[in-house]
């Protein structure tokens, strides 16, 4: 039972164990999240083990990725190695997982590896999370580049994105950050010779499995549940696949779900000590079965707005009922704070006790944030409208009449853009407070780029004044213009 290697002939039976094993858990309600291959691989002592080098893994990986994808299991993630650091020295540790990602077809089904922590330095994990940061931040930036030159593609109700050569071990993690990032399901499909292999992500309501199996005219392949999915397609099916779900979203999902964050609890200060912050540890180990809990501050006061790691990430300080704290933006700079010193807000936060001199401090990690007294979905309902006219898609009269600006609300909005630029989203809570709705506010912007006044950047949801600015008449606009006919229209009938 111990010292034994898997024999190749094999591999599929084993793959099938995984695929059966796991089906077995998730039915008692054990959810699944991650799994490794061997529990330390290069170890011939362990009891009922295999010994199972990197050439082997590297080997196997190839049957079990595919056997688990077939089955629907693709959000189930694959590790490498289970081993240790490389105190001991361990022949063919050096490197284990590097080797099987140098394997492009080993390396599709991979999601990362894992570690124990026995012993040696954690810096070894260094060179291996940058290679794959890298890789995934080079998609990443094709994907934006796609979507600068085809901005339209954002107003879509499920994002789907291809390109060559990408890594398609890489593709669901894109997927799940630009799911995030833009806040719908993503589809993401790697193009090699001809041959398109596409990672999917969902939530709310929207079925990704459903939606795949609408499209399977276009599909060799698929699999997968309502939050995730893979699938292959010949690369000349791509076009009409993206058209087969956009039609299967219009017809099932006329209004999308948004990706929602829930609170445990609304905090007061009396609970915000590090005695109450530091008892939450007992609900650990935290993960996708038990998240870390997150939850509600309201109405607190922006004291102070500082950058980060050279504007990387925002610290700011807030007051709630007399009670100061420091709450912390991760990856977004102070220019992409919708906020200003003085502002009143409600925070999603999770908390943690920071130490710095011998000094513990409660500390908040905002998660999203709020003004106070927003009707948000209000806000909403006008982001809904605006892509819906985007779209092309048929407008009731009232809602012609209700998103056409006049030449008054156009000065507004030019005025309210400063010359260095603007989040978006801080300029759309600024018209909120003048009753001009979001999506008169994007249609105003759209104005202003047509006529070149002005530039968004709809990647990073910025607007600025165009370098050369001229004295243009507004009626000049073929957009303001098709508006003014439907609002006449819609009174004519009316």
């Amino acid at each position: 039972w111990t010292g034994g290697r898997l024999k190749p002939s094999c591999y599929d039976d084993y793959a099938e164990y995984f695929v059966k094993w796991i089906q077995v858990m998730e039915k008692e309600g054990f959810d699944i999240h991650a799994i490794t291959m061997q529990n330390e691989p290069l170890n011939p002592g362990n009891s009922m083990s295999l010994v199972m080098p990197w050439q082997d893994q590297k080997e196997f990986i190839k049957h079990l990725g595919p056997a688990m994808q077939k089955a629907g299991l693709d959000d189930v993630q694959i590790l490498l190695f289970d081993h240790n650091y490389n105190y001991d020295d361990k022949d063919g540790q050096i490197d284990y997982p590097l080797n099987i990602y140098a394997d492009p077809e080993a390396y599709r089904w991979a999601d990362g590896s894992a570690w124990h922590a026995y012993g040696g330095y954690v810096t070894e994990l260094d060179e291996i999370n940058a290679h794959r940061r890298e890789i995934e931040a080079q998609i990443i930036e094709s994907v934006l580049a796609q979507i600068a030159q085809h901005p339209e593609q954002l107003f879509e109700r499920v994002l789907v994105f291809s390109g060559q050569g990408w890594d398609t071990g890489v593709i669901g993690i894109v997927a799940s950050r630009l799911m995030e990032r833009f806040g719908k399901p993503c589809i993401m499909i790697a193009v090699e010779d001809g041959v398109g292999h596409g990672s999917a992500r969902s939530f709310g309501d929207f079925s990704m499995f459903g939606c795949l199996t609408a499209c399977e005219k276009h599909l060799r392949k698929y699999g997968g549940h309502p939050a995730a999915g893979g699938l292959t397609l010949a690369e000349e099916e791509i076009e009409g696949f993206i058209g087969s779900v956009a039609e299967y979203a219009a017809a099932n999902h006329p209004e999308m779900p948004m990706l929602e964050l829930k609170a445990a609890c609304s905090l007061a200060p009396e609970q915000l000590t590090v005695e109450e912050v530091r008892s939450l540890s007992q609900l650990e180990p935290f993960g996708a079965g038990n998240p870390e809990p997150t939850f509600v501050i309201e109405n607190a006061r922006v004291l102070e707005i500082r950058p980060l790691s050279e504007g990387v990430h925002t610290k700011l300080r807030v007051e709630v009922q007399g009670a100061v704290y420091d709450a912390l933006l991760f990856r977004t700079p102070p220019e992409r704070v919708a906020l200003s010193v003085g502002s009143v807000c409600h925070l999603m936060v999770r908390v943690g006790v920071n130490t710095y001199n011998n000094t513990s401090r409660v500390q908040m990690i905002v998660q999203d944030y709020r003004i106070s007294g927003l009707k948000q979905l209000r806000i909403l309902s006008a982001l809904r409208t605006y892509e819906s006219y985007r779209r092309g898609e048929p407008l009731s009269a009232a809602l012609w009449q209700a998103i056409t600006p006049s030449r008054e609300e156009c000065i507004t909005v030019y005025k309210a853009v400063p010359a260095k630029g603007i989040q978006i989203s801080a300029l759309m809570l600024s018209m909120y407070m003048q009753d001009i709705n979001a999506c008169k506010l994007r249609i105003c912007l759209d104005i202003f780029c047509e006529l070149g006044l002005m530039e968004q950047n709809v990647c990073e949801d910025t607007v600025k004044h165009a370098p050369a600015r001229k004295q243009v008449d507004l009626q000049a606009s073929e957009i303001l213009k098709h508006l003014q006919n439907k609002a006449k229209e819609a009174v004519h009938h009316g």
